[in-house]
C-alpha cells in the first residue's frame, strides 16, 4: 500500500508581495524537510489586497515572481507543490484568482481559475470581489 504525506502550510500574508515569498520559501523548506509529498499553500497568499491595490501585484501564468518562486521550490525540494491561489492576468487582462499545481521537476501540471467569487467580512477587513467576481 502507498502512501502519500501531504502538508498544509498556514501562513499570514503581508502587504509586501517580496517579502511574502522569502518568508514562504523556509516553510515549504520545512514541510519538504518533514517528508511532505504534496505542499498546498493557502489562498492569496502572496498578495491579500483586493481591488486596485491587488492589478499591480498580479503576474502571468507563465511567469513572475511568484510562478518562478513556487516552480523552484518544488524543484529544489522534489515536491508536488500546490500554490493555493495567487493574482494572475489573463490574456484578456482581468485579473483572476488561480491555483497552481506543479511537479517534481518544477513543470506546471495544472492551473484553476476560480470562477465563483465572494464578498467576506474577516478581522475588520473587506474582500469585495465585485459582481462579476473581477477585483
Amino acid at each position: 500500500m502507498s502512501q502519500l504525506r501531504a502538508a498544509c502550510v498556514q501562513f499570514s500574508a503581508r502587504a509586501d508581495k517580496s517579502e511574502n515569498i522569502a518568508l514562504m520559501a523556509p516553510l515549504v523548506a520545512e514541510a519538504a524537510g518533514r517528508g511532505a509529498d504534496v505542499v498546498l499553500l493557502p489562498e492569496k497568499w502572496n498578495a491579500w489586497m483586493d481591488g486596485p491595490r491587488l492589478r499591480p501585484l498580479a503576474e502571468r501564468l507563465d511567469g513572475g515572481e511568484t510562478v518562478e518562486a513556487m516552480a523552484g521550490w518544488a524543484r529544489e525540494r522534489g515536491i508536488n507543490l500546490i500554490g493555493g491561489s495567487i493574482a494572475i492576468v489573463a490574456d484578456d487582462d482581468a485579473v483572476h484568482n488561480v491555483s497552481i499545481a506543479f511537479d517534481r521537476n518544477g513543470e506546471r501540471v495544472a492551473a484553476y481559475t476560480k470562477i465563483h467569487l465572494f464578498d467576506v467580512d474577516v478581522g475588520g477587513f473587506r474582500l469585495d470581489f465585485g459582481v462579476e467576481g473581477q477585483p
